[in-house]
């Protein structure tokens, strides 16, 4: 029986087109494929008959077909899954070339991984290999949102005062854990405003939202009355001094302030932090 696989050609970033090569079984559409070197309009269906896009599908040859689907995130998963329903395995690699993907992965610790276990292994991080993982910092104002950030880079990334409202902009930086590359976003502290300037770093804060893999909420343990976090924000207690914690706060993240104490404390917090988001995002921190 003849294997019928599928892989995406372009990086898992939002586009506005999405290319995917298929092989081995023609694409379930709702008409014919194409004479080799030809090409045509047609809807991806899933295995109910459901429409799951409108396609342009090209024959490369007898065994092989590049479709053209919308590029959005939620259609490349509808697309996977529509794929998997009939059959089609996924691929990570053209032609079995590793260069092709290696040269493109941007996490040191993927290709140890890759070089170590091969190729043609299934990895739950795989969609995060081509591009640095996101992470959205964000919360009310005043909630130690910019001194996280220059924290965790170890340097005056972001300006941080007392004085509310001081970032406007997203800021971001890269560091590296374990060898994969973070993209760490510090956002404007969320609050109403009649200031078009802060309205369009709220703005900015919701389409950083969109695509950040990890959101995490800063949230003063002072605060009253302030916005809530999201359902899937993972929540960092900011502001707290005491030793003790109290147990609505069991399975939130604590991080020490005024001035995140000692450097020794700063270090072995920031150590949980980053294994813990390996930890929600299946990557392997002991390469």
């Amino acid at each position: 029986m003849t294997k019928k696989t599928y892989t995406w050609l372009v990086p898992n970033d939002p586009a506005a087109i999405a290319l995917c090569l298929l092989r081995g079984s023609a694409p379930p559409l709702d008409r014919a494929v194409p004479e080799p070197g030809l090409a045509r309009f047609a809807h991806v269906h899933d295995l109910q008959g459901a429409v799951v896009d409108e396609v342009v599908v090209t024959a490369l040859a007898e065994d092989a077909w590049e479709i053209a689907c919308h590029g959005g995130p939620g259609m490349r998963a509808a697309m996977d899954t529509a794929l998997s329903q009939h059959g089609f395995q996924e691929t990570h690699s053209i032609d079995n070339d590793p260069w092709q993907d290696w040269s493109s992965i941007v996490h040191p610790a993927a290709v140890r991984i890759m070089a170590r276990e091969g190729m043609d292994q299934v990895y739950p991080w795989w969609h995060l290999a081509h591009r640095p993982i996101r992470i959205l910092l964000t919360g009310p104002v005043n909630a130690g949102k910019s001194t996280l950030l220059n924290t965790w880079c170890g340097q005056q990334r972001a300006v941080a005062s007392a004085q509310p409202g001081t970032t406007r902009d997203l800021v971001r930086t890269r560091v590296q854990y374990a060898g994969w590359i973070y993209e760490i976003t510090d956002s404007a502290g969320l609050r109403a405003s009649t200031d078009a300037i802060e309205q369009a770093g709220q703005q900015l804060i919701t389409q950083a939202r969109s695509t950040a893999d990890v959101v995490l909420y800063c949230w003063p343990d002072d605060a009253q009355g302030l916005p809530q976090p999201e359902p899937n924000d993972q929540v960092l207690i900011t502001k707290w001094d005491n030793k003790s914690l109290p147990s609505h706060h069991a399975q939130e993240f604590v991080w020490h302030a005024p001035g995140f104490g000692s450097a020794q404390r700063s270090e072995e917090l920031l150590e949980r932090l980053q294994k813990r988001i390996c930890t929600l995002l299946n990557l392997p921190c002991d390469v």
